[in-house]
């Protein structure tokens, strides 16, 4: 049976690792936390491009038909038939997306941004002996020196995500976009995922959010964050105080720019 694809992005600690676990849970589903994917079609259309001496071998027929193929035969041993290959950067290649698949849509799971810098500075005081990938492995001792470099807009873990996804939403591709609140997937997952099914074209799927649990043991080792895809069994939408300063607080508090209908020109569905 032809696999049918879809995308998870986003922003960071917003509820897609819990998303992708819960997916899970219906056998015609794959979710992970990531795939390296996105690197390699980034390498890909590098080595077809003009700077390369090959460039002349390929037009935009072929190039479509080898980023295709990456997909294809990445998953090609998958049972499932309905493929979510998540990168929090799909945003950005929405265009290219849209060529390779049209009738795939992105799924941009979303948080309020200090929310998320909270999270993170939490699994950053549960792990003090580790170094990690979101500092290039060294000490940034401050929490005002970590938030600059998390949200820079070009490749901050933050920043990177947040802005492809508003550089988005203002083009024809929102259309593409589906955007599902943290609070909505950990408060009503069911009644969430059953929208999410509609929004795609599929049959809903009777989840069971009170035994769903998922660990990336290895791949948050590898990173310097244990713990930082963990899921623990079953679904809490508790939020824990805030503990990052107030000014950090107020100057990302009106970062949600996909609350405000006015700015939502496109009619993305926002759930």
């Amino acid at each position: 049976m032809p696999q049918t694809f879809h995308f998870i992005a986003g922003l960071p600690r917003s509820g897609s690792t819990l998303l992708s676990a819960l997916l899970r849970q219906n056998p015609r589903c794959h979710a992970s936390v990531t795939s390296p994917l996105y690197a390699m079609v980034d390498r890909m259309v590098d080595a077809m491009g003009a700077e390369r001496k090959y460039s002349s071998f390929f037009d935009d027929g072929k190039r479509a038909r080898v980023l295709r193929g990456l997909f294809e035969n990445y998953y090609e041993d998958s049972p499932a038939d309905l493929i979510f290959d998540t990168n929090r950067m799909w945003t950005a290649n929405a265009p290219m997306l849209a060529q390779l698949f049209p009738q795939a849509r992105i799924i941009c799971c979303v948080r309020d941004v200090f929310r998320i810098i909270d999270s993170f500075e939490r699994i950053l005081r549960a792990n003090p002996l580790q170094y990690n990938s979101l500092f290039n492995y060294k000490n940034e001792p401050s929490i005002y020196g970590r938030v600059q470099i998390m949200m820079n807009a070009r490749d901050g873990v933050i920043g990177g995500p947040h802005s492809a996804l508003r550089s988005l939403w203002f083009t024809e591709f929102a259309k593409r976009l589906i955007v599902v609140r943290y609070e909505s997937l950990t408060k009503a997952p069911e009644a969430t995922l059953a929208r999410l099914y509609d929004l795609i074209g599929e049959p809903r799927f009777a989840h069971d959010p009170a035994t769903v649990e998922a660990d990336e043991t290895e791949y948050d080792l590898r990173i310097g964050l244990p713990g930082l895809h963990r899921v623990r069994k079953g679904v809490t939408p508790a939020e824990k105080p805030l503990s990052i300063p107030p000014d950090i607080y107020h100057n990302y508090a009106t970062s949600n720019f996909w609350d405000g209908r006015e700015e939502n020109i496109h009619g993305v569905p926002v759930i």
